[in-house]
């Protein structure tokens, strides 16, 4: 597994802990601007993260999870309901740190909840979305 992280060094080592917990997988970790990566959605003063596509392929067939501060969004129709935590594609597993650091799931660069709270919700996070790509399992779907 290799973390790539956008200046989140404390998320990346809580989060490679959990990884090596839950699924025995040691991590690398990396620390990378990751600007051209995320087109802006200036409407949205958001990213859209569908363009990590690059990055994938620079490590084509390792297992990724990318942490980042952005808020990231799936599409640009509504602000309200486009932004995303996080998402799995294959082998890239992203998860965005902006809407985990309030009460609310409102963004922000301050974090307002206790670091331990926040700290384990970015770890359910990453958990989650890796468990995409490594059980390929999806979300409950109503019959």
């Amino acid at each position: 597994m290799i973390i790539i992280h956008e200046n989140l060094p404390k998320e990346a080592e809580s989060t490679a802990e959990v990884i090596k917990q839950v699924y025995g997988l040691d991590s690398k970790i990396v620390n990378e601007d990751l600007g051209n990566q995320f087109a802006p959605i200036t409407e949205f003063n958001g990213y859209d993260a569908s363009y990590l596509w690059d990055l994938q392929q620079s490590f084509q067939g390792k297992a990724l999870l990318v942490l980042t501060p952005r808020d990231i969004y799936a599409g640009t129709i509504s602000k309200n309901d486009d932004w995303i935590l996080g998402y799995n594609t294959g082998y890239l597993s992203v998860v965005s740190t902006a809407r985990i650091k309030r009460k609310d799931s409102q963004p922000s660069d301050n974090l307002e909840v206790p670091l331990d709270l926040y700290l384990k919700r970015l770890n359910v996070m990453g958990i989650h979305e890796i468990g995409h790509g490594a059980v390929k399992g999806e979300h409950f779907k109503q019959a």
